[in-house]
């Protein structure tokens, strides 16, 4: 393979993809055919899916794994099913059951549901991934120690009540990053005095991206499914697209100083995404007032 072809190979993998994962397997997991089909070894995903939800995952892939942290700042939006009147370790239907309490009614449910809106304070599950004392909660919880993570605050955008059937009630929750839903299961049940845990789970939305644009992971084909910059960018909160010609793209490259340059004028003020001329990704560039500071440098000129 020549030089050329190395280089075009490589601008190739970078790339964003909207995937849909299956229920039953790991986030992990669902990355393995977006790998073995794209022939690469650096991917990554915005926001781990537990293994018994599906949903949305925005997996990045080569150099724009880098930009994984723009999109998990992101809102998210959960379809969740939850069985009240009973409970397991984990929250969710992998666990074992550990309490069983009352199934309360519609009513009961719809009134409680307002003091969850809003900026709420939330204990992560035992089973969980947040750190304490520098180890996974998880950790603990399997090897039988009681360890509760700290409360943190979460914002609930939105929290509706599709349908009760009982035992069984599905919301449709918007939330920030950070929120559990497993969590909301759980202190739910708690105000209307019994417990519960989730047994379905779907991402359906991350910021702007909808599940409906999503492919599943056997479906997955390179070439019809890997995104280019200016679709994903678009969709970002607070980052200007800047369309860049050659002389700007290589001063990026090369991390040159932008402020007494003719360039200066161009960039708006805060997050920039400078895109070259074929419309791919070169940097993140933010501009405060007078000063310009590289955020991250992806692409060739």
């Amino acid at each position: 393979m020549s030089f050329q072809d190395k280089r075009k190979k490589a601008a190739n993998t970078n790339t964003c993809i909207l995937l849909d994962k299956p229920a039953g397997v790991t986030s992990f997991g669902a990355l393995k055919k977006v790998k073995d089909r794209m022939g690469i070894s650096r991917v990554g995903h915005a926001g781990t899916l537990d293994s018994f939800a599906r949903g949305l995952l925005i997996v990045c892939t080569g150099k724009y794994t880098r930009l994984a942290g723009l999109f998990t700042a992101l809102p998210k939006e959960y379809v969740a099913t939850f069985l009240f009147g009973t409970t397991t370790d984990t929250l969710d239907p992998v666990g074992t059951v550990t309490e069983t309490g009352t199934v309360p009614t519609g009513e009961e449910l719809a009134a409680a549901l307002s003091s969850f809106r809003g900026e709420i304070s939330q204990r992560p599950p035992e089973y969980s991934a947040v750190h304490i004392n520098g180890k996974r909660a998880y950790k603990y919880a399997r090897e039988g120690q009681k360890v509760l993570p700290a409360p943190r605050n979460v914002v609930i955008y939105s929290l509706e009540m599709e349908s009760c059937n009982p035992p069984f009630a599905t919301f449709r929750v918007g939330c920030s990053k950070g929120t559990y839903i497993r969590s909301l299961a759980r202190d739910i049940a708690a105000a209307v005095g019994t417990v519960a845990h989730v047994t379905q789970l779907c991402r359906t939305r991350i910021g702007g991206f909808t599940i409906e644009e999503a492919v599943g992971p056997d479906q997955f084909d390179p070439g019809r499914h890997c995104r280019k910059p200016m679709e994903f960018m678009g969709k970002l909160p607070e980052i200007s697209i800047l369309r860049a010609e050659a002389d700007l793209c290589r001063h990026c490259v090369f991390g040159k100083d932008l402020r007494l340059t003719q360039f200066a004028c161009l960039f708006a003020e805060g997050s920039n995404a400078v895109l070259n001329e074929k419309g791919d990704l070169v940097a993140m560039v933010e501009r405060k007032h007078d000063d310009f500071i590289y955020r991250m440098v992806v692409g060739e000129a």
